[in-house]
C-alpha cells in the first residue's frame, strides 16, 4: 500500500475507475489517518503510562492491532475470494 513513502490508493481504485479526483481523495484520507495516528500515538502513550504504567501501553498496542485486524478481515476475505476466482 505504501510506495516510495506515499500511500497507494489501491483501496479505492476499483470504485474510482480512473477518476483522478476520487483517487486523490482516497490518498488524502489514507495519509491523513497516518498523520493523526503519528500525532496521537505518543500523546496517548504518555497519558496511559502516567495513569496505568508502561504495561498498559502494550495492552493499548494489542487492542489497536486487534481492532485493525478485525477491520481488515472483511477486506482480506473479499480479496481472497477474488483471487481464488481468478485461478
Amino acid at each position: 500500500m505504501i510506495e516510495g513513502g506515499v500511500a497507494d490508493p489501491d483501496v479505492g481504485r476499483t470504485r474510482a475507475q480512473g477518476n483522478s479526483k476520487a483517487l486523490a481523495t482516497v490518498s488524502a484520507i489514507i495519509d491523513g489517518m497516518g498523520s493523526i495516528g503519528a500525532a496521537l500515538g505518543p500523546m496517548l502513550t504518555g497519558y496511559i503510562t502516567s495513569r496505568g504504567g508502561f504495561d498498559m501501553v502494550f495492552v493499548m498496542l494489542y487492542l489497536s492491532a486487534a481492532t485493525a485486524g478485525l477491520m481488515l478481515s472483511r477486506i482480506a476475505a473479499r480479496e481472497f475470494l477474488t483471487m481464488s476466482r481468478r485461478r
